[in-house]
């Protein structure tokens, strides 16, 4: 006789009616993040989940002038989603959100990045392609690169991009290259538990040549903590940074 665990298929997902919790996370999330890892999170099936989306965004009509929240909606959207997915979360006509999009494409920021634009890129940096950053933060390419190397930032391995066919007229989406970290060797993990509890992430990344993300998630692996003398320095780092802007 057959043990229960012999044999079985994927796990089940979620059936019947959703929680106030999960419909909370899905207005909030639906768009802005990979359907697939909405699978995951909410353990229900893309169908179910496009239904539910469908459902809840469907009456929302908006005309009129965008607001600052429409527009900042769509760039945490871009290269996360596609043009039917932007329109029903904003609720305006795909040919609206196109000649936004288009918009976006041809502002060109320059100078000093702002505080907003680090916290944007710190936030989306790791999960969108770098064509959509550009769209969303109205920067060169290269120049975003050249910002997320010195932030120790690094592309997910997740990363899912989803291309907008509509705008290749007005820029070239060109495809994300899948970079692959080398291993960790003994040394760097030597270097990491010794230095992880009272140096900053950047600092390490840095040292290490690595992405912060690489290290975050090689000091769980390893089950790493950071001292509390230096989590409270981080409070007030971080502290004094709101109070700056």
């Amino acid at each position: 006789m057959k043990s229960s665990s012999e044999g079985k298929g994927p796990r089940m997902k979620k059936r019947g009616n959703w929680s106030v919790e999960e419909l909370t996370k899905l207005r909030a999330s639906f768009g802005r993040r990979p359907l697939s890892q909405l699978v995951r999170e909410l353990k229900r099936s893309e169908e179910t989940i496009l239904h539910r989306a469908q459902k809840m965004f469907a009456g929302q009509k908006k005309t009129g002038a965008w607001t600052e929240e429409d527009v900042n909606c769509l760039r945490e959207m871009v290269g996360c989603s596609n043009l039917e997915t932007m329109a029903l979360v904003l609720g305006r006509p795909k040919q609206k959100v196109l000649a936004k999009l288009r918009h976006l494409s041809k502002t060109q920021r320059k100078g000093r990045f702002t505080e907003d634009e680090i916290l944007f890129l710190k936030t989306f940096g790791p999960s969108r392609p770098d064509w959509a950053l550009a769209i969303a933060m109205g920067r060169d390419v290269a120049v975003l690169r050249r910002k997320a190397k010195a932030l120790g930032l690094g592309k997910d391995k997740r990363l899912e991009e989803v291309p907008i066919p509509e705008i290749e007229p007005i820029i070239r989406l060109v495809p994300q290259p899948r970079l692959k970290m080398p291993r960790w060797s003994p040394e760097e993990c030597r270097i990491l538990k010794e230095r992880y509890p009272r140096v900053s992430n950047l600092q390490i990344a840095r040292a290490l040549n690595r992405s912060v993300s690489s290290i975050v998630a090689k000091a769980n692996e390893l089950r790493l903590k950071k001292d509390p003398g230096r989590l409270e320095e981080m409070g007030r780092e971080n502290a004094a940074r709101r109070r700056d802007r």
